[in-house]
C-alpha cells in the first residue's frame, strides 16, 4: 500500500490450497491485484482456480481477468474443462447510476467421444442494468448447423420477458452438457421457440415449443444398436394467469405411443389445480437384451395410464404401470419364465402398490408390496412362491420353494423369511468354475477397490434354508444326498453366518474306493459360511478280512482333521491299507505299495509324514516321509535308501510344487559330505559341512 489517503495504490496477492465450501472444491487458488487511486479506483485483478468442482461440473483450471475502472472496464474468462471448455469476455461502462455493457465474445467448446463440438456467439450483444432492471439483447451461438438463440430481461420485481430459439441442436450435445456421465446418448435435432413474460404477481403468459422430428436412445455399453426410438416428439406449453397448459406426445417403436397433458387453474403465485393424464405404450421389450447380456428373447408388452390431480403444493396421482405377457430367457440358469404380469399402482404422490407373478417351470413366483417412492420411505415387500425352477442346467436342477419378507425403514432393511429346497440335482464339478479354487485367506489384493467405512447399507439378514429329502449333490468324490435346516444370518459390517446342521449321506470316493458315509454332519454355530464345522465317518468293509476301515474328518472346512481308523483297532498304518487296498501291509505287491504311499502323502504333510515313516518301516524303505525340499520349493514325500554305510540315494516329489528330484550323497567324513541333485528345475552340486556346538 502507497501514498496519501484517500489516494492509497494498492498491490496484493493471495494464496490458497484445499479449499471446501459445501460441495464447492478448490485445489489451488491464486489471486494478484493492483488498484490505483482508491478515491477513484482502476487497476487489474487476476484469479487463477486449478481443480474447480461442484457436482459434475469440473474446471481443471479456471482464470478470470478484470482490468479498467468505471468508466471503461473489461472482463475475460477462460477454462477448460467438463462437460466443456468456455470463454468469454465483455466490456462495460457505469455512468450516473446505469451500467452499459457488451457481449463481445463467448465460446462453448463440448468434448464427445470422437470429436469436439464448438459454438461461438454469432454477434456482440448488448448488456444493461439501471438499478431496475437488467436486460440482455438477443444472443446467438451458432455451430455447424445449430443455432440457440436467448434474449430478455428482468426487473427487480421480480417481473422478467425472456425469449428463445433453437435451431437444429443436436440432443447428444445437451446430454454432454446436461449429464456428462449419463450411460446413455440420444441421436436427433431438437428445435422451438418460446416467449414467456411474468409479472411482478407471479401470473404468467407467453408460449414455448420444443420438437424433434426423430431420433433415438443409445445405451452406451450396448454399441450403437438404438434402445428406443422415436418420431414426431413435440411438447407445448401455453401460460396465461387465469390456465395453464402443457402437452407432449411422440411416436415410439412398434406402433408405441407416448401421449400427455397436465393443465393449471389459476395463477402460479397461488395454489393453482392441477389435472392431466399421461399415458405410455411399448409394444416391444426387445430393448431389455441391450441393458443386460444375461436375458434372452425377451417378450411383453408395458403400458402405463397415470391420472394427475390435486394442486400444486400437494399432487395427487392414480393408474398403474402395467407389464403384460412378459417372458424371457435367462441362458446362464437354463430358465425360461414365461407368463409374467407386473402392476405398479399409484396411491397419492408419494406411495405405489407393487403386484406381480411370474411362472417358472411348474411354479408360479409372486411378488406383492407397498410403500414410498423416497430413498429412505418405509417399504413392505412378500416374495412368495412354490416348486419354482431355480436352475435347469447340466449341472444343476434346483427347485425352490421362497417366501420371503422384505422390510425397509428409517433404521434399515430388513430380510426374513425362509427359502424351502424341496428337490435339486447338482454337480458341483461342472458348475462354472466349479474346477477353480478358491483363493487363500492369507491372500490379500493391495490394489482391490475398498469400500469407504460406513458405507454399507444397513442390511440386516435373518433367512432359513431349509433342504429337503430330494436335494442330491455331487462331484469332488461325493455322490449322495444333502438335507436340514440352516438359518443364515447377516448383519451390516459383518461377514454372513450360519446355524444349523446339515446331513450328508450316500458315498465318497477317496484313494480310489467308494466309501460309505455313515455319519455326515455339516456343523453352522453362528459360524461364518466357509467355514462350517465337520463331522463326517466314511468305511469300507472288507468282507474276507472281518474288517472296516474308514476316515474321520473332523475340524473345520478350513482346517479338516482327517484320521484313518479301523475296526478291530490297528495302527494307522495298517488300516490305511485296508482302506486304500483291502490288504494288510504284508500282502502289498509294489505298486500297491506306490499307492498307499500317495494316500499317506494326501492326509497332510505333518501327519502324512509319520504315517509315511510307518509304512516304509513295514515296506523295508530306510527313509520315507514328508519335509521340506528347498529344490522343490515346498513339502516332498521322499523314499530313500542306504545303497551302502555311506552312500544314500532318494526320490521326491512335491506335495504342493510340481517336480521331482533324485538325491545322491556320499559321506567323506562325519562333518563333511558330497551331495548331487537332479531336479526338473535344474541341477545342482555341493560339498556340505555341519559343526555342531
Amino acid at each position: 500500500m502507497r501514498g496519501r489517503w484517500p489516494a492509497l495504490d494498492v498491490d496484493g496477492t493471495a494464496e490458497g490450497a484445499a479449499i471446501a465450501l459445501g460441495d464447492l472444491r478448490i485445489d489451488t487458488l491464486s489471486l494478484n491485484a493492483h488498484v490505483a487511486n482508491l478515491d477513484d479506483p482502476s487497476g487489474k485483478a487476476t484469479l487463477t482456480l486449478g481443480g474447480l468442482s461442484q457436482g459434475e461440473l469440473r474446471f481443471d483450471s479456471l482464470a478470470v481477468e478484470a482490468e479498467g475502472n468505471q468508466a471503461r472496464h473489461r472482463l475475460r474468462v477462460a477454462g477448460a474443462g467438463k462437460p466443456a471448455d468456455v470463454t468469454l469476455a465483455l466490456s462495460g461502462s457505469a455512468r450516473d447510476g446505469r451500467w452499459n455493457g457488451t457481449l463481445e465474445s463467448l465460446g462453448l467448446a463440448v468434448a464427445g467421444p470422437r470429436e469436439v463440438t464448438r459454438f461461438d456467439l454469432a454477434a456482440p450483444a448488448a448488456l444493461g442494468w439501471d438499478g431496475q432492471r437488467f436486460t440482455l439483447a438477443d444472443s446467438c451461438l451458432t455451430g455447424a448447423d445449430a443455432r440457440l438463440c436467448v434474449g430478455g430481461s428482468g426487473a427487480s420485481d421480480g417481473s422478467l420477458a425472456a425469449r428463445y430459439r433453437i435451431e437444429a441442436l443436436p440432443l447428444r450435445t445437451v446430454v454432454r452438457l446436461a449429464a456428462p456421465d449419463a450411460p446413455v446418448r440420444l441421436r436427433g435435432e431438437i428445435d422451438g421457440e418460446g416467449d414467456i413474460r411474468r409479472d411482478a404477481s407471479g401470473a404468467l403468459n407467453g408460449r414455448a415449443t420444443l420438437s424433434s422430428k426423430e431420433g433415438s436412445v443409445i445405451y452406451v455399453d450396448a454399441g450403437s444398436q438404438p434402445l428406443l426410438s422415436y418420431t414426431g416428439f413435440a411438447l407445448e406449453a401455453q401460460f396465461s394467469p387465469a390456465s395453464s397448459v402443457a402437452t407432449v406426445k411422440a411416436g415410439l417403436d412398434q406402433n408405441g405411443r407416448l401421449d400427455g397433458r397436465v393443465q393449471l387453474d389459476g395463477p402460479l403465485g397461488g395454489d393453482p389445480a392441477l389435472g392431466g393424464r399421461v399415458t405410455l405404450n411399448l409394444e416391444s421389450l426387445a430393448f431389455v437384451e441391450l441393458l443386460t447380456s444375461e436375458v434372452a428373447n425377451t417378450k411383453g408388452r408395458v403400458s402405463a395410464d397415470y391420472g394427475i390431480g390435486g394442486t400444486l403444493s400437494a399432487p395427487q396421482l392414480s393408474g398403474a404401470l402395467k407389464l403384460e405377457d412378459f417372458a424371457t430367457e435367462v441362458p446362464i440358469a437354463g430358465l425360461k419364465l414365461r407368463d409374467g404380469q407386473v402392476s405398479l399402482r399409484a396411491e397419492g404422490a408419494d406411495r405405489f402398490v407393487l403386484e406381480g407373478s411370474i411362472v417358472s417351470g411348474q411354479g408360479t413366483l409372486k411378488i406383492d408390496g407397498d410403500g414410498g417412492l423416497a430413498a429412505d420411505a418405509p417399504l413392505t415387500m412378500t416374495i412368495r412362491g412354490e416348486n419354482v425352477l431355480a436352475a435347469d442346467i447340466p449341472a444343476a436342477n434346483v427347485i425352490v420353494s421362497p417366501d420371503i419378507n422384505i422390510e425397509r425403514n428409517a433404521s434399515g432393511t430388513y430380510v426374513n423369511g425362509k427359502v424351502a429346497v424341496p428337490k435339486a440335482n447338482v454337480d458341483v464339478s461342472k458348475l462354472p468354475g466349479g474346477g477353480a479354487s478358491a483363493a487363500s485367506p492369507d491372500v490379500v489384493i493391495v490394489d482391490a477397490e475398498q469400500v469407504e467405512p460406513g458405507q454399507a447399507p444397513p442390511v440386516v439378514v435373518n433367512v432359513s434354508v431349509e433342504l429337503g429329502d430330494q436335494v442330491k449333490l455331487a462331484g469332488f468324490g461325493l455322490d449322495g444326498t444333502i438335507a436340514g435346516n440352516l438359518r443364515i444370518s447377516q448383519r451390516p459390517g459383518r461377514a454372513p453366518t450360519g446355524t444349523g446342521t446339515l446331513n450328508v449321506g450316500g458315498t465318497y470316493k477317496a484313494y480310489g474306493q467308494d466309501l460309505k458315509i455313515e455319519t455326515g454332519r455339516v456343523l453352522f454355530a453362528g459360524t461364518a459360511l466357509d467355514n462350517p464345522g465337520l463331522d463326517i465317518r466314511a468305511v469300507r468293509k472288507i468282507e474276507a478280512d472281518d474288517v472296516t476301515a474308514g476316515l474321520m474328518i473332523r475340524g473345520t472346512a478350513i482346517v479338516p482333521v482327517l484320521t484313518v481308523f479301523s475296526e478291530p483297532a490297528m495302527e494307522q498304518s495298517q488300516a490305511l491299507s485296508y482302506l486304500v487296498t483291502g490288504k494288510p501291509l504284508s500282502a502289498l505287491g509294489s505298486g500297491e505299495g506306490d499307492m498307499l504311499g500317495t494316500a499317506a502323502r494326501a492326509l497332510g504333510t505333518a501327519g502324512g509324514d509319520l504315517l509315511a515313516k510307518s509304512i516304509g518301516k513295514r515296506m523295508g524303505v530306510d527313509d520315507i516321509g514328508v519335509a521340506d525340499n528347498a529344490v522343490l520349493g515346498g513339502a516332498a514325500f521322499t523314499v530313500g535308501k542306504y545303497l551302502s554305510p555311506k552312500l544314500y540315494l532318494s526320490y521326491g516329489v512335491g506335495i504342493f510344487e510340481p517336480g521331482e528330484v533324485v538325491t545322491l550323497r556320499y559321506l567323506f567324513h562325519r562333518r563333511w559330505n558330497f551331495e548331487a541333485q537332479s531336479a526338473t528345475s535344474g541341477n545342482r552340486a555341493g560339498i556340505n559341512y555341519r559343526y555342531e556346538k
